[in-house]
């Protein structure tokens, strides 16, 4: 009851706050002929609960919704963006929602997708007398996408995801790429993950750490078993301890037994290393760079479209102005992965709804390229420079799936390992052929016919 007193409070302050601030039309945007964010969702439930559980964490905290859905915090959060955008970009976009100048794309998850709803509501919350309270409304927590009404999607500010009944331009599709850095699509990861979490120094020594900090504590009231999995384990309590922080439901216990912020940074380390050190490749950008390549050579294309017809203002099908991808932390990391390996700048830890955005802009009739985390500027590049640097490093869509389709060198492996237990079997057989004749009744009958236990056929 207090959390849901504390979340109508800041509904109504926020609409206080926001419906009162003008529509800024500074020349921030006059230059801009482009904009891509790849952001995170917002705050959401703990991703996994108790086995059994629809309600209940690992640290026994328990939350109004399933397991990795969008919170009313992260909602606000999102709405938050899409207004700070409205402010930023205002004289870039148009006052009502085009399908052909906002692409939205979304991973195939409840929380991206509310999110994405959620920023767009946001974005264009003046002009459709939208506003805090309508996030909460239109984006609860299950929100039945199944049931939009497509006809009227032109008018209405809300992303595109992967329905068979949709036919139009624009639509957005599930990305694969997306999930390059995922055993699912491509096992080459598998050996280089576990070669990581058996060589990265600073992982290993963080769980030793982490074990004199509060494994006990753990085991014994959390009933937490490090013996099966330490780093699963591990990942469960920091899962779910950032999110009892973020929404200010830590446990009393935790409370009581460590300084709340310095297990929450604790945790955001652990995250960030299991997220750069282990999932994206380890000391190199191997995976950032296969996982973020389509992306990057789409934006290229987008650029080159915009800087060719010298145009920033006009609509245009399969052009848009501005992308959007609402995406997860890992992705977030590849993002980050490939921007170190390609431009040398490295980001922070992909906090809920941190964002990545390029920049398209146009400075004495030369164009760059500029790159923003969490509105911080992290890096200003003629565009010629970036697209030489982008084309280095990327890899083409051919190359991707040859990589990830071809054979490693535990398929190899596999495959001799099989085929020499189909040779030990042929062997096997054969041997017992030798030993047994089968005669024209289908009864066997044994080689030794002098043996007292002979097998003879009945007359």
């Amino acid at each position: 009851m207090k959390y849901f007193i504390i979340t109508i409070l800041n509904l109504i302050m926020t609409k206080l706050i926001y419906s009162k601030l003008p529509i800024s039309n500074s020349e921030e945007s006059d230059n801009l002929f482009f904009i891509f964010s790849n952001f995170r969702h917002g705050a959401r439930t703990p991703n996994k609960y108790k086995n059994g559980s629809n309600e209940t964490d690992y640290i026994n905290v328990t939350w109004d919704d399933s397991a990795g859905e969008l919170t009313k915090l992260g909602i606000i959060q999102q709405f938050l963006i899409g207004i700070k955008n409205r402010k930023k970009y205002n004289n870039f976009l148009s006052k009502k929602f085009n399908p052909y100048e906002i692409l939205i794309y979304s991973t195939n998850l409840n929380r991206t997708k509310s999110s994405g709803f959620s920023q767009l509501i946001g974005l264009y919350y003046n002009n459709y007398n939208l506003n805090i309270t309508d996030a909460k409304n239109f984006t609860p927590i299950h929100f039945d996408f199944e049931k939009i009404d497509y006809k009227n999607l032109i008018t209405y500010p809300i992303p595109y995801f992967i329905f068979k009944e949709v036919k139009r331009g624009n639509i957005l599709r599930y990305e694969k790429t997306f999930d390059y850095d995922r055993d699912i699509n491509c096992k080459k990861v598998i050996p280089i993950r576990n070669k990581n979490k058996k060589l990265d120094t600073n992982y290993i020594d963080f769980y030793n750490d982490f074990k004199l900090y509060m494994q006990d504590f753990l085991e014994k009231n959390f009933n937490f078993d490090f013996s099966k999995d330490k780093f699963e384990q591990l990942h469960r309590f920091c899962d779910a301890f950032i999110s009892q922080v973020t929404h200010n439901k830590t446990h009393e216990l935790l409370i009581k037994f460590r300084n709340v912020t310095e297990t929450y940074l604790r945790c955001i380390e652990y995250e960030k290393l299991k997220l750069f050190n282990i999932e994206q490749g380890g000391q190199s950008n191997f995976t950032g760079e296969m996982t973020m390549s389509s992306i990057m050579l789409k934006i290229i294309d987008y650029m080159e479209y915009r800087i060719n017809n010298n145009n920033r203002t006009e609509i245009i099908k399969n052009y848009p102005k501005f992308v959007l991808y609402s995406t997860h932390d890992t992705n977030l990391a590849s993002m980050g992965r490939y921007i170190l390996s390609t431009f040398n700048y490295t980001i922070s830890y992909p906090y809920y709804a941190s964002n990545e955005i390029f920049e398209l802009r146009k400075y004495n009739n030369e164009f760059y390229v500029e790159f923003y985390y969490d509105d911080i500027l992290g890096f200003n590049i003629s565009f010629n420079e970036f697209k030489s640097k982008v084309l280095k490093v990327s890899w083409n869509d051919r190359s991707i799936i040859d990589y990830c389709d071809s054979y490693s060198k535990i398929d190899f492996i596999i495959i001799g390992i099989s085929f020499g237990i189909v040779i030990v079997y042929l062997v096997i057989f054969t041997f017992v052929l030798l030993i047994f004749k089968y005669d024209n009744k289908g009864e066997f009958l044994y080689m030794n016919n002098n043996d007292s236990n002979s097998i003879v056929p009945k007359e």
